[in-house]
């Protein structure tokens, strides 16, 4: 059964963040993270930003429409998750590591060309923004469909989250190694939200054994 898309008094979707988005997201209380972790939207706001819808077969009017009568919240929990940011890592030491979660840092490859954010406004486009295209023909919209899609969408992603978090062994044998020298050019993918072909390659800084050598030779000096 299909819904009418005309004008109603009241749009049903969330496409904007909420205020209290933060407070929302289930993992945010962690006690790993504390103040060194960010709420992130699965299906992330700036994806679904008109601008994305805009520019589609110029159908923006049809699909704004339509989403006017899905009933579908951009903050609803399933579409919420705390991510660690780089200082999470950076001050924990790789013994205090092992019940640290496996999850991407917020800040790699999150809005970077190509990365996380783009992938999502693609997926959009190809599987929820032409699927509207399509049914527009026979004037069908399923608006719970619509939601579904949504709801797919979030899914798709957060399985894409946690298999990345999983690569070379996932992020705490990742950075307890990030000196070997032949992780060189792979530790960094785990901390990445990107998919492996827009992974952008990461300093893994001094080791703390590197570090010690120098101040032994600053204490001789002096």
């Amino acid at each position: 059964m299909s819904d009418c898309i005309g004008e109603t008094t009241e749009k049903k979707s969330v496409l904007h963040r909420s205020y209290n988005y933060r407070q929302k997201t289930h993992n945010s209380g962690n006690g790993y993270f504390k103040r060194k972790w960010q709420a992130h939207h699965i299906l992330c706001h700036h994806a679904l930003a008109e601008k994305h819808r805009k520019d589609f077969d110029n159908n923006e009017k049809y699909i704004e429409k339509c989403l006017r009568i899905t009933e579908w919240d951009l903050n609803n929990n399933d579409n919420l998750i705390g991510l660690p940011v780089n200082k999470a890592f950076k001050d924990s030491a790789s013994d205090n590591m092992v019940n640290f979660p496996e999850l991407c840092s917020h800040q790699v490859d999150h809005n970077t060309n190509g990365g996380y954010t783009e992938e999502c406004i693609s997926y959009l486009q190809e599987n929820v923004w032409k699927t509207l295209h399509k049914q527009r023909i026979p004037h069908e919209v399923n608006a719970k469909s619509i939601a579904e899609e949504l709801k797919m969408a979030t899914q798709h992603f957060a399985t894409q989250l946690k298999i990345r978090a999983e690569r070379n062994g996932g992020t705490i044998v990742c950075w307890n190694k990030r000196h070997n020298p032949d992780m060189e050019f792979k530790w960094y993918y785990p901390f990445s939200m990107a998919e492996d072909s827009q992974v952008n390659k990461r300093n893994h800084g001094s080791s703390d054994g590197r570090l010690t050598g120098i101040f032994n030779k600053i204490k001789v000096s002096l």
